[in-house]
């Protein structure tokens, strides 16, 4: 990690991934598949909704506003919010190395908990993603509440994982210390695959997030043991 964050660098990649080719999905032009775009319907100038995979000139007209969105930025973190969901662990992996540790830390936190299926995550291994958790200390990754809460438990510690389908992974970074989480997670899909319970030593935590009474763990998932379904 650096000591301080190389901004212009980061920007430099932004707009690379700005120029990547945006993928059509069966919805498009409603929905397409970007770094930048979630829709094929943007305001173009004179605020006129034009659709960017048809007119050349209006996405054109895009690219140089949203060249100049990423040259206003200021921080590396703003990026975690500006980058569509799909894409953020992606921007992670080809920025972190020009991050300080501390913005690191923030950017991967983000982009771990508003990325959806982020154990999965495209591109991307678990044991890839394991190391980015393991590289960053403690302090740039929790809150002090939460480190505090993470002190305090026992040695050996149940965790729960909810899975919501057949291609969710047993063995994965994040669990929760709630079974009721758990459950949610497993019940939000209509064919639930279950939730499982496993134990791991405190010392294989990798981070422990309690925003919206979550209660996730980041976890090694190779010092996982004793997992076992409990519930269908």
């Amino acid at each position: 990690m650096n000591i301080a964050t190389d901004m212009e660098k980061i920007k430099e990649i932004a707009k690379g991934f700005l120029h990547i080719r945006i993928r059509e999905t069966e919805l498009s032009p409603m929905i397409v598949s970007h770094p930048f775009f979630q829709s094929g319907y943007l305001a173009g100038q004179d605020k006129k909704i034009i659709n960017i995979l048809e007119d050349k000139e209006g996405y054109a007209y895009i690219l140089r506003q949203y060249e100049r969105l990423i040259d206003l930025q200021e921080s590396y973190i703003r990026f975690a919010v500006i980058i569509t969901k799909p894409y953020r662990l992606l921007f992670y992996k080809m920025t972190k190395e020009y991050a300080s540790e501390m913005d690191a830390g923030k950017f991967l936190r983000y982009a771990w908990q508003h990325t959806e299926g982020a154990n999965a995550a495209v591109n991307m291994t678990l044991a890839e993603m394991r190391k980015w958790f393991k590289e960053i200390r403690p302090e740039y990754l929790m809150t002090d509440e939460e480190r505090e809460q993470l002190d305090t438990l026992p040695e050996t510690i149940t965790i729960y994982r909810g899975l919501s389908d057949k291609q969710a992974k047993i063995k994965a970074l994040s669990w929760t210390l709630s079974i009721r989480t758990a459950r949610w997670f497993a019940d939000r899909e209509q064919r639930s695959e279950g939730v499982y319970r496993a134990e791991i030593e405190k010392k294989f935590i990798l981070a422990y997030f309690d925003d919206n009474d979550e209660q996730e763990i980041i976890c090694d998932y190779s010092k996982l043991r004793n997992i076992r379904k409990i519930e269908a």
